[in-house]
């Protein structure tokens, strides 16, 4: 098992342990389809670029040496030659099946059960699906996503009965389950604190009313997309609660940070 000072870096990619990795960033957003990642693989015999293939399992585990790290799965997207003796390879994440197309009318029914049924038909499990409290009259898909079909729903909802859906998203959680509509992490147990004095080293507020506000902290191994951190930067006067609307880790030879995003949820059509 390797440390970056004091921090585990290390992958699996088809079956084969990596313990060693030069860089390593991931990288989950909000109304995004995919959470992505890449990893840096030293390479001087040019073995691993022609080894690892596209489809390919990873697992990913990083975090501190004298806590619990993180294990994120995903799969090979890409793979291409790095700088000298190094392979870069490029991950998606679990959310693949959100990429399932679908050519489907509805009559007279909710968003919630039209998400179910395809959600169904990906083979993906459906966890908490909030429900609008509307029926559709008429609703269908040509060839689109399982991802452009929850957007289409959120769309629908707010145009044809005024409600506000800009922070609605169908996203999926770390167990696999697919989840739509406004609210976080639900197997969140634990509000990570970013504080001055401690773990906070910067925070650049957004500088326009549809701009958003980043915080740079040390590591925070498990952190993702849709889940609460605890902001007290005392210079600004700022401590509350926010919702986690783009995490960012990078790990490489000389530092280890995470970097969140928060701010207002815009309308996005």
């Amino acid at each position: 098992m390797a440390d970056i000072d004091g921090i585990i870096v290390r992958a699996a990619i088809a079956g084969r342990e990596y313990l060693r990795l030069p860089r390593l960033w991931l990288r989950s957003l909000r109304h995004a389809p995919l959470t992505r990642a890449g990893l840096t693989l030293p390479d001087p015999a040019g073995e691993e670029i022609s080894s690892i293939q596209a489809g390919d399992a990873v697992t990913l585990v990083f975090g501190y040496r004298n806590g619990l790290p993180a294990t994120w799965s995903g799969t090979v997207e890409w793979v291409r030659p790095g700088s000298q003796d190094q392979t870069e390879v490029g991950i998606v994440g679990p959310e693949k099946p959100f990429g399932t197309r679908f050519t489907q009318s509805f009559v007279e029914e909710s968003p919630e059960a039209i998400l179910r049924w395809a959600l169904g038909r990906a083979g993906v499990e459906a966890g908490r699906l909030d429900s609008p409290g509307v029926v559709l009259p008429r609703f269908s898909v040509a060839n689109e996503t399982l991802w452009a079909l929850a957007e289409k729903l959120e769309l629908s909802c707010q145009r044809a009965f005024g409600l506000d859906a800009s922070a609605w998203c169908l996203w999926m959680d770390a167990k696999g389950r697919a989840h739509w509509g406004d609210f976080d992490d639900p197997d969140q147990t634990t509000v990570y604190t970013v504080a001055t004095g401690g773990n906070l080293i910067s925070h650049t507020p957004a500088t326009d009313a549809a701009g958003l506000s980043e915080v740079e902290t040390w590591l925070v191994p498990g952190l993702l997309h849709s889940q609460v951190f605890r902001l007290v930067d005392t210079r600004r006067g700022v401590n509350d609660e926010f919702r986690a609307l783009s995490v960012r880790h990078e790990a490489d030879s000389g530092r280890a940070r995470t970097f969140i995003q928060y701010g207002s949820e815009h309308d996005r059509w």
